[in-house]
């Protein structure tokens, strides 16, 4: 590692000082620990030591003002004895706190803050951090790499709710379509969003830090000539601005158990389907979405239609499929005669 640089990883978080990096990671050109001046902290450090002295100076004078107002010294009296008694009561704590807290000034001295350069930073990869470094070593800090990518639509554009009703009542098959039918449309934006990085704090190791999500961005103004469902998600969505696809999906997905005929349980209770209901959740479903909801049930072209889509990227599709497939049985799970 080359003098003056700092000898901390940007893999792992792992402090080397004295020379190479001890965890063995190879160090990345791409992302360098800018140096602070040297006047970093010092203006605040300054000022917060200022004024701890400033009542540090309060407290050890309080001592000597009692007794010069008090005090009659040597007390001749048992009064006089008694005011000495409370005097030195007051002033050894006084004494005591001063000069404890004029020896933690150091402490406040946050240290300097070093910031992480990323030289191809960019809207769909990008890296930032700081690390904290006082005495000997860093306090606190972290490092966060977002890499956004796309995720590639189908070409699927008559794909609806409507047409996916028509085709089976599984919720699960009614509510991707939609999502695979606008992004087609180009109604919508998914993007595949990963996260990776790692979080320091003194005196626990760095700890690593991985996430992934999938967010939505919607393109469309006009959400009228839409089904139901689409509008009820379009209308979460403000133009051009991305969300988490999993707070939109959930949001659509309890207004639809309730639209349908699902009870919410009660606290952390899950949605259950009433007993003495005529129907099954499929039919509610199909009665909800469709005029006429007697058409056979065939949900093989709408299975079709998903696989392709998983097929073109799966390591992007995939995640929003699960996606779809795990809030749905949460909000709208099947009854337990339809499980068994």
């Amino acid at each position: 590692m080359a003098r003056g640089e700092l000898p901390l990883c940007t893999v792992c978080g792992t402090w080397s000082p004295g020379g190479a990096l001890r965890c063995g990671h190879p160090p990345d050109a791409r992302l360098t620990w800018l140096r602070p001046p040297w006047s970093d902290g010092l203006r605040d450090f300054l000022g917060m030591a200022a004024f701890t002295l400033l009542c540090a100076a309060v407290l050890l004078a309080i001592g000597p003002l009692l007794w010069w107002i008090f005090a009659t010294w040597p007390p001749e009296s048992p009064l006089d004895i008694a005011g000495a008694i409370g005097v030195g009561l007051v002033s050894l704590p006084s004494w005591v706190f001063g000069i404890g807290i004029v020896l933690a000034i150091p402490e406040h001295w946050r240290g300097r803050c070093w910031r992480l350069h990323d030289a191809r930073a960019g809207d769909d990869d990008r890296a930032t951090g700081f690390v904290v470094v006082r005495g000997r070593g860093p306090v606190r800090g972290d490092l966060v790499r977002t890499i956004r990518a796309a995720i590639p639509e189908h070409d699927c554009s008559d794909m609806s709710s409507t047409t996916a009703a028509q085709a089976t009542g599984d919720p699960q098959l009614v509510v991707a379509a939609p999502l695979a039918g606008l992004a087609a449309r180009g109604h919508i934006a998914l993007t595949l969003v990963d996260t990776s990085g790692w979080t320091l704090r003194v005196p626990d190791p760095p700890l690593a830090v991985r996430s992934a999500g999938v967010h939505v961005r919607s393109l469309s103004l006009q959400t009228a000539e839409h089904p139901w469902l689409e509008r009820l998600l379009l209308d979460q969505l403000e133009a051009g601005q991305p969300v988490e696809l999993r707070q939109a999906l959930r949001a659509l997905l309890v207004r639809l158990a309730r639209e349908v005929g699902y009870f919410q349980g009660d606290g952390d209770r899950r949605p259950y389907w009433p007993t003495d209901a005529g129907n099954s959740p499929s039919e509610a479903l199909r009665a909800l979405l469709l005029d006429d909801p007697s058409a056979p049930v065939d949900p093989a072209p709408v299975r079709a239609v998903l696989a392709a889509w998983r097929a073109r990227d799966p390591a992007r599709v995939g995640p929003v499929l699960e996606l779809v497939a795990g809030l749905t049985s949460e909000q709208l799970p099947a009854p337990p005669a339809a499980r068994a």
